[in-house]
């Protein structure tokens, strides 16, 4: 009789993750990866949605069995997703779960909207940004310089700064704040005399 030959492959061991593993709405870039799977072929993620429907998508493995999807951005549902790939060998991944929430809301206020040089004290407040996190304060001066500044917000997402007093220029100033998920505030104005 003739001779047959066939080759027997290790199980393959399939892993997906995704970073990071919160973000806001509209505005949070995640990156999924996938390792472990069969090389050059196709992927089928199984991502169940916070509403409880489950979508398939597809993605292409390169010739080490590897993908990477990179600049997600959930645009439809806040809540809870989660995921598990199958290989087209019918092998299925780890499960990952990830959070969007929702869109932030940034918004900034100054008391009172005009002083003195050197003696009127300024109250700066901020709410509505990333809790524990820091924010970018873009305070453009009267002379047109623009100066980033931090600051942290709270566990509410809130900050306070009492007693600002402003001692070199007058004229007008105005901020923008930039929260870490990149969601901006609404621009506030002032004027020191």
């Amino acid at each position: 009789s003739n001779t047959i030959t066939w080759t027997v492959n290790a199980a393959l061991t399939l892993n997906i993750s995704i970073t990071p593993t919160s973000g806001i709405l509209g505005v949070t870039a995640f990156t999924k990866t996938g390792t472990g799977f069969t090389p050059n072929s196709t992927v089928t993620q199984n991502v169940t949605y916070p509403n409880g429907g489950t979508i398939p998508y597809t993605a292409a493995t390169d010739a080490s069995g590897n993908y990477s999807l990179v600049g997600l951005v959930y645009k439809s549902q806040t809540g809870t997703y989660s995921e598990t790939d199958v290989d087209i060998s019918g092998a299925k991944s780890n499960t990952i779960t990830w959070t969007v929430n929702a869109a932030l809301t940034p918004n900034i206020s100054i008391t009172p909207t005009s002083g003195i040089l050197g003696v009127t004290a300024f109250t700066k407040t901020g709410t509505g940004f990333t809790p524990n996190s820091t924010v970018t304060q873009n305070v453009t001066y009267p002379n047109g310089g623009t100066t980033p500044y931090t600051v942290t917000t709270d566990a509410s997402g809130n900050y306070s700064l009492v007693g600002l007093v402003y001692k070199s220029q007058t004229g007008t100033y105005s901020e923008t704040d930039v929260d870490t998920s990149g969601a901006k505030s609404n621009t506030i104005t002032w004027t020191v005399n």
